[in-house]
């Protein structure tokens, strides 16, 4: 997906919830529209995208519409229940901003295109503080992944910094406004930055005064948002 190449996403906003790229998500659909979103999806080769679930309805006037940044991913049916609904891996592609509602009915469709980072390749051979967040996710895959072979693979696809902070955000951060802004802040290095600053002393669980003090400085930096965020 290039700039302004729009295509076509199912979209499935759930409460507290902020997807990122380069990971994974099980997911248990029961209900039956969204069990037919998943089949629809994997027939057509659609993504399929999770959404914060936005009660302010950002888009749209309903209480469930979604946030306009989120993750598309392809999804992957694991198990068909008895009953009809399905355990699902989906697997995180990019992240992307939702421009119009195409379809309500069974289930959400809008038209969405790429928001890729922006970064600079000699950022890439700075470190920013990445090594430590690697330090800090292989400490919290240790105590969080049994399996040592799971465990191995999940820690080898940390392999560049966009991965360990895309792991970082999605599976240790708690505070849910916080994943969102960092899935909606397009700067690597701010992000880099923002994590090193939750994680003091390399410990594994962020700190709620650092968490908050960013949720209101963000809110008083809204004006700036377009340097964040691609319109």
């Amino acid at each position: 997906m290039g700039h302004q190449s729009f295509i076509n996403v199912a979209v499935l906003p759930i409460p507290n919830l902020v997807f990122y790229p380069n990971t994974s998500l099980p997911l248990y659909i029961i209900d039956p529209r969204h069990v037919k979103m998943v089949h629809d999806c994997i027939a057509t080769c659609r993504l399929l995208a999770v959404s914060l679930m936005d009660t302010k309805g950002s888009i749209g006037s309903g209480k469930s519409s979604p946030r306009v940044i989120c993750t598309a991913g392809t999804p992957q049916i694991m198990e068909t229940m008895e009953d009809g609904s399905v355990k699902v891996l989906l697997v995180g592609e990019s992240r992307i901003k939702l421009i119009s509602l195409k379809q309500s009915l069974p289930y959400t469709i809008y038209s969405a295109e790429e928001i890729p980072d922006i970064y600079e390749d000699s950022d890439l051979h700075e470190d920013f503080g990445i090594t430590r967040l690697l330090v800090i996710l292989k400490k919290w895959a240790k105590e969080n992944i049994e399996d040592s072979n799971e465990r191995e693979r999940f820690i080898s696809s940390a392999c560049n910094p966009k991965n360990i902070v895309d792991a970082v955000s999605m599976y240790m951060i708690a505070d849910s406004e916080i994943r969102q802004l960092l899935l909606e802040n397009v700067h690597l290095i701010e992000r880099i930055q923002m994590l090193t600053s939750l994680f003091k002393n390399n410990v594994h669980i962020e700190d709620a005064k650092t968490a908050e003090a960013i949720k209101f400085y963000e809110k008083m930096d809204l004006t700036d948002l377009d340097r964040k965020i691609a319109h």
